[in-house]
């Protein structure tokens, strides 16, 4: 058996090698080799590549060491004119292969052609050495200054130039095949002298080799270790990729039809029911708040892993926010029996912060409805303390959310914080949840460059907190004075709006939405209908799905802005996708604002009114949240 080519193998097949073996994928012997052919081929693009410039410096190094050798032997010798054919013959083979190497063709070929020319440089330079043992100089061919420079060229070829073993190993073999003949042929009579001249050279060659294909080891075992950490790299991207166009679709997937139930609820509500009728609708639609309150905490947790969820700064007050806590969570507390306080501090209670009031108030309502889940009687209270200013300025504030329930063990403290956990696994067959909502509390508050935590012990209830830095202005009183915003105005009776929706149900729960209010409905099953309706008659506002058939939401919206008189008509998407890339996308292609489903009436009609309510010229360049 060849012992060249015998392979050492620890793991599957090299398609399949590990970062941490990278022995397994190669080939020990004279001649290093990777067992995947294309890994070689990579490896042999790679080192030709990066080795290019370091090839053209060490020959700008030996051009400075011949001169030097020369000039140092000519002080010494002077009288010795051989020496002048180190001159003669290798400066200008150094000067050639020098300027070869900054030619195009130079980058792909510069091994072979530099080993060719150290081999024609070592031939040229054993030549001189014996005419210098001919003109009776010193430290010629026959002398210890022929080995060092022996010496000098073998580790040239096998580690200063970096060409690879395989084209080292034979110019080298030929530089020594050189050298020996020549001492042979320098000092034939002397059996003696040649054989221990020749012990000399072959060791040293031996010990070049040896270093050069060492180095060689090390250089595809790192070049292994980068290739792999690239797939692994390129595999992490692919999945990550994977993963946001899964959780993409099946958001997509699950929110229509969720938009069909919750609609089709809202809907029987707004007709005559029984109380018990309208008990269990009630029940319907806070089941299908609940399912997607589960599909935006692992949409939220996602963008956040990947580093897509940005935060926006905004102005807001405190006691506008509490408003909207109250509002959000108040039913639920005291429909569980319990007390519900809220205490804000006044020296916050007149200013206006800047930051994402939306991302808060999240934090806020998981917080606050995490203490729901686990209190059973007692109360739940929010307070609001004002801390001092940082270094750079910004009003640093402390939310507490405390609790009269169940309380925490002391080593589930930071358990808690992390994604899918709870205190222990009874309490999700108790209370319910997936232990996402802390998690990306914390990461939220992260984002706003704070900090949260908890307090606890087991049957004293908890208190939650979470610390933050917003920039602070007073509040105006206009602002102050009415925390809810401006009214919005009626919708204006007998306006015509265009909706593209290819979903039936929906476009059915749509239509009559609109049409209770006053409004005339046209539909479009698609975008090519929707802008073509669009380009027979004008219409007040259109909705616009994202996804349809033919011509999908984005494409349909530029074609209906380039119609005349669509210039400023309001736009909105009504769409399932509901990432903030989905939004960016519907924003550039010309809507006016970005509407999930599934969403509440109030919503939908609330966007509406602020649309149609505003004049052309008030509306353009608003964005709704």
């Amino acid at each position: 058996m060849d012992n060249r080519c015998t392979a050492i193998r620890f793991a599957a097949p090299v398609t399949h090698h590990s970062a941490s073996a990278p022995d397994s994928t190669l080939a020990y012997g004279l001649f290093l080799r990777f067992l995947d052919s294309r890994l070689e081929k990579q490896f042999s693009t790679y080192y030709t590549d990066y080795y290019h410039r370091f090839a053209q410096a060490s020959l700008v190094l030996g051009l400075l060491l011949v001169l030097g050798d020369c000039a140092v032997d000519f002080l010494v010798f002077p009288d010795v004119s051989a020496n002048l054919g180190r001159l003669t013959l290798s400066m200008p083979l150094l000067l050639l292969a020098i300027g070869y190497s900054f030619t195009r063709t130079a980058k792909h070929n510069w091994q072979t052609v530099m080993a060719a020319a150290l081999v024609c440089i070592s031939l040229s330079l054993f030549w001189v050495l014996a005419r210098i043992d001919d003109q009776g100089g010193a430290g010629g061919l026959s002398s210890w200054v022929g080995v060092l420079n022996f010496t000098f060229l073998e580790l040239y070829i096998f580690v200063i130039i970096g060409v690879q073993f395989r084209i080292a190993f034979a110019a080298g073999l030929t530089i020594l095949a050189a050298f020996m003949y020549a001492i042979q042929a320098g000092i034939s009579s002397e059996l003696h002298a040649f054989a221990y001249w020749s012990y000399q050279v072959l060791t040293v060659f031996i010990l070049a080799a040896g270093v050069g294909w060492w180095r060689e080891g090390l250089i595809r075992r790192d070049f292994l270790a980068r290739t792999e950490l690239e797939r692994a790299r390129d595999a992490a991207e692919a999945a990550s990729l994977a993963k946001s166009t899964f959780l993409a679709n099946m958001s997509h997937e699950i929110r229509t039809p969720l938009n069909g139930v919750l609609g089709m609820a809202h809907l029987l509500q707004r007709g005559g029911v029984t109380p018990l009728q309208k008990h269990q609708l009630d029940k319907i639609i806070g089941s299908g708040r609940h399912l997607l309150g589960v599909i935006n905490d692992i949409l939220d947790l996602s963008r956040i892993e990947a580093d897509k969820l940005e935060l926006s700064q905004s102005p807001f007050t405190l006691p506008e926010l509490f408003r909207t806590l109250e509002a959000l969570i108040g039913n639920a507390v005291h429909d569980k029996g319990l007390l519900l306080a809220m205490d804000i501090d006044p020296a916050l209670s007149g200013l206006q912060l800047t930051g994402d009031s939306q991302r808060l108030g999240q934090v806020l309502l998981n917080l606050t409805g995490n203490a729901l889940k686990f209190t059973a009687e007692g109360g739940i209270s929010i307070r609001v303390r004002k801390l001092e200013n940082d270094e750079t300025g910004l009003v640093r504030v402390r939310f507490e959310v405390s609790d009269t329930g169940i309380g925490i063990p002391p080593d589930a403290l930071e358990r808690i914080f992390e994604a899918f956990e709870q205190a222990d696994r009874s309490t999700t067959r108790q209370y319910g949840g997936t232990g996402l909502g802390l998690a990306i509390s914390r990461r939220l508050v992260g984002l706003m460059g704070g900090s949260i935590g908890a307090d606890s012990q087991p049957g004293s209830g908890s208190t939650f907190w979470c610390v933050a830095g917003f920039a602070a202005t007073p509040a105006c009183a206009a602002h102050t004075a009415s925390p809810a915003g401006p009214a919005l105005r009626a919708l204006p009776h007998g306006a015509e709006v265009l909706v593209a929706e290819d979903e039936p149900v929906n476009l059915e729960i749509t239509r009559e939405l609109l049409e209770d209010a006053g409004l005339r409905v046209d539909c479009a099953e698609n975008g090519r209908i929707a802008v073509e309706k669009a380009a027979s008659k004008p219409y007040a506002l259109i909705l616009m799905d994202m996804q349809m058939p033919e011509v999908d939401g984005l494409e349909a919206t530029r074609r209906i802005r380039r119609l005349p008189g669509y210039t400023r008509v309001p736009i909105l998407a009504m769409t399932a996708n509901a990432f903030s890339e989905d939004r960016h996308r519907c924003l550039d292609a010309g809507m006016d604002d970005h509407l999930i489903k599934p969403f509440e009436p109030d919503v939908l009609l609330g966007a509406m009114e602020r649309w149609l309510g505003l004049s052309a010229e008030q509306h353009n360049g608003i964005v709704v949240q």
